[in-house]
C-alpha cells in the first residue's frame, strides 16, 4: 500500500487456486472447479472488486509442478491457454533424466 502500511485483504472469499496476475497488475485471474474468474485489485488502495466469471470449461486442473503450471494468461488479459493432457492408448511415457552424467560418473567411481 502507498501509505506505507502493511496489511492483509482477503481477495478471494470463495477460495480459489493457481492464481494469476494480469500483466497490468490490476486484476487477478484464477480458478475455482471448471470456473476461470477474474477480481479487479486497486495496488494503490489494496480495495478488491467484485469476483466475475469469465467463464467454465472442461479444464481439469492437473496436479502442478514446480515452475510448471496448468494456464496461463496472455499480456493483455484476453486470452487464456490451457494444459490439456493428451492420453494415447498404448503410449509410454517419457522419463527425463536430469544431471545424468554426473550420476553416471558417481556409480563408476569417478
Amino acid at each position: 500500500m502507498v501509505d506505507g502500511t502493511s496489511g492483509r485483504r482477503q481477495v478471494l472469499p470463495g477460495g480459489g487456486k493457481t492464481l494469476r496476475w494480469t500483466r497490468g497488475g490490476r486484476e487477478i485471474v484464477y480458478r475455482r472447479g471448471d470456473a476461470l474468474f477474474a477480481v479487479s485489485v486497486d495496488p494503490q488502495s489494496g480495495e478488491v472488486g467484485t469476483p466475475v466469471l469469465l467463464f467454465r470449461g472442461p479444464y481439469r486442473a492437473r496436479k502442478a509442478y514446480a515452475g510448471c503450471n496448468d494456464y496461463d494468461v496472455t499480456a493483455d488479459g484476453n486470452r487464456f491457454l490451457f494444459v490439456k493432457p493428451v492420453v494415447e492408448l498404448g503410449a509410454l511415457p517419457i522419463v527425463v533424466t536430469l544431471n545424468w552424467f554426473e550420476e553416471l560418473k558417481e556409480k563408476m567411481g569417478g
